[in-house]
């Protein structure tokens, strides 16, 4: 049988082990794997973080909360890029929404079969409203107490309708 011999190699009246090359080779390679992998994984991190948020932030889009989108600031040119896009798409939204019912919208948006062209029969019930004497009333009542009195009005209406499913426009 072959027997393995280890030099020993006294350095000042100590002695130490003289590792074989090949030894030494397989640790350096296992300690920069190592480094290696803390290093990809720190990248891994620093790229997966920004597009978690910016998949949270698109959660808003989806239900149509669009003030609660706060954007993600990166690094990364891309991830910026794309932060910066649904941030563009969120203001025009914003502009759909001055002139379609936010609820109109939610459900475009979360229902796709709502959406189709084509359409479908329904049964509505369509509600114009007027205030009696308006014109009179504006023109006595000072302009904060009118805005006041309307807004009043328009909420005890918007909260009725909406208590039964309705939608408000305008």
């Amino acid at each position: 049988s072959r027997r393995r011999h280890t030099r020993y190699i006294s350095v000042t009246g100590v002695q130490t082990c003289a590792l074989p090359i090949f030894t030494i080779a397989v640790l350096v390679i296992v300690a920069l794997l190592l480094a290696a992998v803390v290093v990809l994984l720190r990248l891994s991190h620093t790229l997966s973080l920004p597009l978690a948020r910016l998949a949270a932030e698109a959660g808003y889009i989806r239900a149509f909360e669009l003030e609660s989108f706060h954007g993600v600031k990166s690094r990364i040119t891309e991830v910026a890029q794309l932060s910066g896009a649904l941030e563009s798409a969120i203001e025009a939204l914003k502009g759909f929404k001055r002139y379609v019912p936010a609820d109109l919208v939610r459900k475009l948006l979360t229902s796709p079969e709502f959406a189709r062209v084509g359409g479908h029969e329904a049964e509505l019930t369509v509600m114009f409203t007027d205030i009696f004497g308006f014109t009179a009333i504006a023109e006595r009542l000072p302009p904060r107490e009118l805005l006041s009195q309307v807004s009043e009005y328009l909420e005890l209406m918007t909260r009725v309708i909406m208590k039964h499913g309705g939608t408000v426009d305008k």
